[in-house]
């Protein structure tokens, strides 16, 4: 059954209630439709936004209003509020969509790392690394913009331009909380060369709006790298697995929340040297889903469709005995395919292209939850709830999917209060504890 009128009269009785006269990102960040990715704070003009912590411990713009001169470039920037997938993609790619699920694509990839410390230490297979490493080396950038974890708090994620080979190894592995690039990007902007990108969808969403204003940004960026992402994590998951083991967050001397193998696991060092340990697949299933930001509720991206070359898990049956490490690829752009076919040739990675169902397989989990967004989408509407535009339809396919989007709204809201003393006694089981 297609509701394309009941979506219709949604959209028309639930209209927006944002006003058009903004000058600043204040209100976006009140309405929850900010992504915390920070690109805001790089392209202030006059250094007005400050990038902190907010209510729901995710990573938010702080406008100092006496400073604030109203330009109103952070709101033509920020993805927040708004990303239309058919200009950036055409901006960018040279096309509209044209694939639902996928994006554009040229090719589709499956393959590895051929360094295998570098293979095992990565989050699925090292290719983005690998791949990095290979550029710095050739002189094909002069660095890459990635994240670490503070070496003075642990549980920070610290975006850097990384210029060495040790950079880049510190940078692997994915960190499942809030990461912004504020500062590090509008490093990138004003400094001389030519640099990586490494980020989640939401990150290139608001980097592309930024170029697509300012070309020499786009001139500064070598190569955009991707990264899947179905949601981002609050800060409230980790300190929610750290009060479980009762370990005060002072005494965190080392988070890493993949490696060490594939899947991999959870770990985290004390000071005392004691390291505890969880399946990655526990903790990110059964932990980090009820940490969930509000505006990654209505995200239509999933595997990063704005980035020259995407980088994900390829969750395939065939590879459940892999215990080092596969990834999947997607080459958007000419330029990312050039550049993959070179690293290819210089045996950087092994390699092998698959199909576009096999693509979807790999990620089926994940695309599910991007189908059932425009349902989300719409419900949330119809609560007076703003929602980001897309300039794509947004029409849920069924009654069903509206069924299953309000279930879904209902267990993220009320669900954790029920769930989480017989989420701490598995946490207690599962661990694996080493002195």
């Amino acid at each position: 059954m297609r509701l394309a009128s009941l979506s219709g009269i949604a959209w028309r009785i639930m209209p927006n209630r944002m006003k058009t006269t903004l000058k600043n990102i204040s209100p976006i960040v009140r309405s929850k439709l900010c992504h915390g990715c920070g690109i805001c704070q790089s392209v202030c003009p006059i250094a007005a936004i400050t990038m902190i912590i907010g209510p729901e411990s995710t990573y938010v713009p702080e406008v100092d209003e006496n400073t604030c001169n109203s330009c109103e470039l952070c709101l033509k920037i920020c993805p927040g509020q708004s990303v239309d997938f058919g200009l950036l993609s055409q901006r960018f790619l040279g096309e509209s969509p044209r694939d639902e699920l996928l994006g554009n694509w040229n090719a589709l990839y499956i393959g590895h790392a051929n360094d295998q410390a570098v293979r095992y230490q990565g989050a699925s297979g090292g290719a983005v690394t690998a791949l990095l490493l290979y550029a710095l080396e050739e002189g094909l950038i002069d660095g890459a913009l990635v994240t670490r974890m503070k070496d003075s708090n642990p549980l920070i994620p610290e975006p850097f331009i990384a210029r060495s080979k040790q950079d880049i190894l510190a940078a692997s592995r994915s960190k499942y909380c809030p990461t912004h690039f504020g500062s590090a990007f509008g490093q990138l902007i004003h400094q001389q060369g030519r640099f990586a990108v490494v980020g989640l969808p939401c990150h290139l969403h608001g980097i592309r709006k930024a170029e697509r204003l300012n070309s020499k940004i786009n001139g500064k960026i070598a190569l955009h790298m991707g990264i899947f992402c179905a949601h981002s994590v609050s800060f409230k998951g980790t300190e929610f697995v750290l009060s479980s083991l009762g370990i005060e967050k002072a005494r965190v001397r080392e988070v890493a929340y993949r490696g060490a193998g594939w899947p991999g696991k959870f770990s985290v060092v004390t000071d005392d040297g004691v390291r505890y340990s969880l399946p990655y697949a526990f903790v990110f299933g059964q932990v980090f889903g009820h940490f969930v930001p509000r505006r990654c509720l209505t995200c239509r991206d999933l595997t990063a469709e704005l980035a020259d070359i995407s980088f994900g898990d390829a969750w395939l049956p065939e590879l459940a005995t892999d215990t080092i490490g596969t990834s999947m690829l997607i080459t958007r752009s000419a330029r990312g395919e050039e550049f993959i076919k070179k690293a290819i040739a210089k045996g950087v990675l092994t390699l092998t292209r698959m199909s576009r169902a096999d693509a979807i397989r790999a990620q089926k989990g994940g695309y599910s939850f991007k189908n059932r967004a425009p349902a989300r989408i719409c419900v949330l509407k119809l609560l007076g709830k703003e929602v980001p535009n897309y300039a794509l339809s947004v029409q849920p396919k069924s009654l069903f999917d509206y069924v299953r989007a309000t279930k879904f709204l209902l267990e993220w809201k009320f669900e954790w209060y029920l769930l989480k003393g017989a989420i701490r006694n598995l946490i207690s089981k599962k661990i694996t504890k080493v002195e």
